[in-house]
């Protein structure tokens, strides 16, 4: 199933991206969006006293003072990813609750602290936000407000945009002056009644209440910031403060990020000078485009090596964070852009480490907690079958491996396409590994039963294999953090099951043994 939102956007960023499938480091940002905090001397003294006073009053709340990010009184520096299809998808569908347990637990994995989400621009079709003119289908909220709730579970905050410049399958923008007859889509900008209509979209959207938590999205600290734009090239300055000065008349407490998106020029110092706006942004697509001024000595960089512009986000003074484009699930097709974890290629697979890593890099650990080495996230295959470190020992006589196994009818993927399974009562498997954290991932379906996981010997913890469908690669647990050194991780076969079961089977798919202190900070 294709969900994409750049088939309308012109023929140059597919060739561009296609041109250079065989570049690791380029692909791996073929979107990168980077967030600036711009501190603006002529703005100090007034949102000096502003900020200050948000973030002593709403410490939970993601706050700005000068030009610094602050979570509960500390710094942040961020690492993200856009999730779009939290919103109105390519078939006019909106995901599961699996679909969005399943991403967010793969975005905590991979260090994810920030999301950009396209959940509540959707207009002008049926299943969206605004179906038409001022008519809202609030019965699709549930599906946000479970995504909220879910992303708030893991410490994650939102960055939503408000509005689309192009005209994808969720409308945009020229939905807006389509309403009202007017056939030039910059009008949205300029045209007080179509601004009233946006208006009165955002108020909706702002005020509604999330029937998980209980909480209106205006005063969620979940949600870090409103976008007014997705890429509003056009958008003149006076519309982006009287939408950002809109906003933060609603929502005092959460940040305005200027959609704009700064791609082909500096940001202007009228720009700059936007007394209610907090974040500034640019996108990167590979080498489709060249920036100029402000994020220009980053180009070469994305154009030949990742890590360097990784490290150059993390060592550059003002910018507070960056999001790739994009996180799926493994079980879906995005766009040429599209990225699952852990990979399922040896190219994903690397380019996910090294995201992961950087995530690591963007949250400094607190001065008190000891900081050796990062050694990163290891990922033991069912496979991998030896005593020794970062291997799998089996022991029992139930035990089965198969390779080159995922099915097509229905359709189930194995990670790395393997899998291994038992249902004889006790028999177990143990990973000796070095590190703080570890994740087992298993295999569920209607004839599997209960496991049991345990460290280093000691109290166990009942794992449910069974679900309705078989699915692979699914987070079945994921241990505390423990202190840093050697560890044994061990899975038993109960031979228990749910009662809805027509087996014990247990299906190992992968481990992943995360060795750094940085894991419980950013466990958030």
């Amino acid at each position: 199933m294709q969900y994409t939102r750049k088939q309308t956007f012109g023929q140059k960023l597919t060739d561009a991206f296609s041109s250079e499938t065989s570049n690791r480091s380029v692909s791996i940002l073929s979107l990168l969006l980077i967030i600036v905090v711009i501190p603006v001397t002529i703005l100090l003294v007034n949102n000096q006293t502003q900020d200050q006073g948000r973030a002593a009053g709403t410490q939970s709340f993601v706050t700005r003072v000068g030009s610094t990010l602050y979570l509960n009184g500390q710094p942040l520096r961020f690492a993200g990813t856009n999730i779009a299809w939290f919103g109105l998808a390519g078939d006019y569908s909106w995901p599961s609750h699996t679909r969005i347990d399943n991403v967010l637990s793969n975005a905590n994995s991979m260090h994810v602290s920030v999301i950009r989400s396209f959940a509540v621009i959707s207009v002008g079709s049926p299943n969206s936000v605004e179906p038409s003119l001022n008519t809202y289908n609030d019965a699709i909220f549930e599906n946000i407000d479970y995504s909220i709730k879910a992303a708030q579970q893991y410490g994650m905050h939102y960055i939503m945009p408000l509005v689309d410049n192009w005209n994808y399958y969720d409308g945009g923008k020229s939905t807006y002056t389509n309403w009202r007859g007017d056939s030039n889509p910059d009008d949205f900008y300029t045209n007080q009644t179509i601004i009233q209509d946006f208006k009165n979209h955002i108020a909706h959207v702002l005020n509604h209440v999330n029937q998980y938590t209980g909480i209106t999205y205006r005063d969620d600290p979940t949600v870090m910031a409103w976008e007014t734009t997705n890429e509003g090239w056009t958008a003149p300055d006076s519309w982006t403060e009287m939408i950002a000065k809109y906003i933060k008349s609603i929502a005092p407490n959460q940040l305005v990020t200027d959609g704009h998106m700064a791609a082909n020029s500096d940001l202007t110092i009228s720009q700059l000078q936007l007394p209610s706006v907090d974040l500034y942004t640019s996108h990167f697509y590979s080498n489709s485009w060249n920036p100029a001024g402000t994020f220009a000595n980053y180009t070469p960089h994305v154009q030949s090596n990742a890590s360097l512009v990784l490290s150059g986000i993390v060592n550059t003074t003002g910018l507070s964070g960056d999001l790739y484009w994009s996180l799926f699930d493994n079980a879906y097709q995005g766009d040429q852009y599209t990225l699952y974890d852990p990979g399922t290629t040896t190219d994903m697979k690397q380019r996910v480490q090294i995201i992961s890593n950087h995530a690591v890099n963007m949250q400094p650990l607190p001065t008190l907690t000891p900081t050796p080495t990062i050694a990163g996230i290891t990922t033991i295959d069912d496979i991998v079958q030896r005593t020794g470190q970062n291997q799998l020992n089996y022991t029992g006589t139930g035990w089965n491996h198969c390779t080159n196994c995922n099915e097509t009818n229905p359709v189930v993927t194995y990670y790395n396409a393997s899998q291994s399974w038992d249902n004889i009562t006790n028999d177990y498997l143990t990973l000796a590994f070095t590190g703080t954290q570890v994740q087992f991932y298993g295999v569920t379906a209607n004839h599997h039963g209960i496991g049991a996981v345990s460290i280093d010997g000691g109290a166990e913890t009942n794992l449910d294999f069974y679900s309705v469908n078989k699915t692979g690669n699914v987070l079945l647990w994921t241990s505390p953090v423990l202190p840093y050194g050697s560890h044994t991780f061990k899975l038993r076969e109960t031979g228990t099951k749910n009662a809805g079961s027509t087996d014990y089977y247990v299906v190992v798919d992968r481990i992943r043994a995360i060795a750094s202190y940085a894991v419980s900070t950013l466990q958030r």
